[in-house]
C-alpha cells in the first residue's frame, strides 16, 4: 500500500487511493471493528475480546493479530450456513446496533448488486453510483487530453505518512549508536599504503560505516558483521586489515581499492547498509569475485562465510560461493527509500582525492 501511494505521489499516477493521517486510519479502523463485533454479538455468532479487537485495530499484518483460529472461522461459517444468515440479516443488526451510516452503505451495495449495474465495463462505485466505460467513456484523444491531477487532489497525493528522510534515517541510526560502542572502537592510524605481506586481506569499509550508520539494513549491528569477517580470515591464518576509504561509496569501488592495497592482492569491500563484495587486484571494478548484493536478507553467517571465501581466493583456493537462499520476498519497493537515502549519507561524507585510512578496531566483550 505504501509502496503505491509513493507511486501515485512521484509519478502522478492516481489510483484512487488517499493517504490518511495515522490518528484517522486508526479511528477508522476502530469503528470497522466494532461495527464487525456488533454483528457477531447481535447475529450469536461469536464475541470478540477486547484483546483480540485491539490487535486488529493496530495490526499491520495478520500475522500480528491475536484473532480467530482457522477452527473458529470454519464454526461460525457452519453456524451462518445452518441458519441461512444473509447480508440483509447483517444490515440489519449494524442498524440495531447504532451503525446507521454502515449499514445504509451496506444496502446502497447490495441494491447495485441486484441492478447488476456494477457489471459494466471498468465499473466503479462513487458516491453510491456506479461510474463505468458506459456512462462515463473514455474521451481520450492523444497526449495533453487525458486525466491530469488537479492541484487540490495533489495535495491530497503529497500528504503521505511518515515520509523518510535523511534526518529520520540518521536519528533512527542514532538510537544504536550507544551499544555499538559498547561493542566496537574504531581508532584511525594513519594513511593506508599498499600492503607487502601475502597474508593480508584487506576489509574496505565505507564513509558512514560506524561513523552515524551502525545497522545493515537487515537490523545486524555493523560491528557483528565486522568481527565475523574478521574471525573468519584470521582463522585460515591469514592477516586481516581494516581501512576506510572516503573516496568512494561505490561497492564496486570499495571492494576494488582494498583489494589493491592488500599484500594477497584480494579485498572486501562494504557499505553500512550491508551489500558486501569480494575482490581482486587484478579484475575490472564491476567484474568481482563474489557480490552480496540483498542485504536485507544477508544472515550474519553469510558474512563469515564472506570472510572464509576472501581467506580462500588470498590462498589461491577455488571457493564455493556462498548463496542466500530466498523464499522470493519483495524485498525491492521495501528497501528502495533507506536504501536510497543511506547511500545519499555515504556520498554526502566522499571527498575526491581523500586518502585510505588504517583503522584499528577493538571489539569488546559486549555481545552484539
Amino acid at each position: 500500500m505504501e509502496d503505491f501511494l509513493v507511486l501515485q505521489r512521484d509519478f502522478e499516477a492516481d489510483g484512487g487511493l488517499t493517504p490518511l493521517p495515522e490518528p484517522r486510519a486508526i479511528d477508522l479502523r476502530t469503528r470497522a471493528v466494532d461495527a464487525i463485533s456488533a454483528v457477531f454479538e447481535e447475529l450469536g455468532l461469536s464475541k470478540p475480546t477486547t484483546d483480540m479487537k485491539q490487535s486488529v485495530i493496530v495490526a499491520s499484518g495478520s500475522d500480528e493479530t491475536r484473532s480467530y483460529t482457522p477452527r473458529d472461522v470454519a464454526g461460525i461459517s457452519e453456524s451462518i450456513k445452518e441458519r441461512g444468515v444473509s447480508v440483509i440479516d447483517v444490515i440489519k443488526a449494524l442498524a440495531k446496533r447504532g451503525f446507521k451510516e454502515e449499514a445504509e452503505n451496506l444496502l446502497s451495495v447490495v441494491k447495485l448488486r441486484v441492478s447488476g449495474d456494477y457489471l459494466q465495463t471498468s465499473a466503479m462505485v462513487r458516491d453510491g453510483r456506479v461510474v463505468s466505460a458506459v456512462n462515463d467513456p473514455n474521451d481520450y484523444q492523444g497526449p495533453g487530453s487525458g486525466y491530469r491531477v488537479s492541484e487540490e487532489r495533489r495535495l491530497e497525493l503529497n500528504s503521505i505518512c511518515d515520509v523518510l528522510d535523511q534526518k529520520e534515517v540518521l536519528r533512527s541510526e542514532a538510537l544504536h549508536e550507544q551499544d555499538e560502542s559498547r561493542r566496537i572502537q574504531y581508532r584511525v592510524v594513519g594513511e593506508a599504503t599498499q600492503g607487502t605481506d601475502a597474508k593480508e586481506v584487506v576489509i574496505g569499509i565505507s564513509p558512514a560505516f560506524g561513523f552515524n550508520l551502525f545497522q545493515t539494513t537487515a537490523g545486524h549491528s555493523l560491528s557483528a558483521v565486522l568481527k565475523n569477517m574478521v574471525d573468519a580470515i584470521a582463522a585460515r591464518g591469514l592477516k586481516p586489515r581494516i581501512v576506510r576509504f572516503m573516496h568512494t561509496g561505490d561497492t564496486s569501488f570499495l571492494g576494488l581499492s582494498p583489494a589493491k592495497l592488500a599484500g594477497s592482492g584480494v579485498g572486501i569491500g562494504i557499505q553500512a547498509k550491508g551489500t558486501a563484495v569480494i575482490h581482486s587486484r587484478d579484475r575490472l571494478p564491476h567484474n568481482n569475485l563474489e557480490l552480496f548484493s540483498n542485504a536485507p536478507i544477508t544472515k550474519l553467517e553469510h558474512y563469515k562465510g564472506l570472510g572464509a571465501n576472501a581467506a580462500a581466493y588470498a590462498l589461491d583456493e577455488m571457493a564455493q560461493p556462498v548463496v542466500m537462499s530466498t523464499r522470493g520476498e519483495a524485498m525491492g519497493a521495501r528497501c528502495h527509500a533507506r536504501v536510497a537515502l543511506i547511500y545519499a549519507i555515504e556520498t554526502g561524507l566522499t571527498k575526491e582525492g581523500a586518502v585510505p585510512q588504517n583503522i584499528e578496531v577493538l571489539f569488546m566483550g559486549e555481545k552484539s
